[in-house]
């Protein structure tokens, strides 16, 4: 995106996606805390969500 103009997106979605990460690691984290998911899942679910959204992005834009 960032070749074709579009580096104020590029921004946006960088700084949107780190606000998502954040919210889904702190959410996972009172989960873990709290005993309502395994601890386990509740480190693990910050990373996994990472990984899911890095994938359906770089599918995204490889396939159109």
């Amino acid at each position: 995106p960032a070749r074709r103009g579009g580096v104020g997106q590029a921004l946006a979605g960088g700084v949107s996606s780190g606000f998502v990460l954040f919210m889904v690691s702190q959410v996972a984290g009172q989960f873990g805390k709290s005993g309502a998911l395994p601890v386990g899942l509740a480190a693990w679910a910050p990373a996994a969500a990472g990984m899911m959204l890095a994938l359906a992005l770089l599918l995204h834009l490889e396939d159109g």
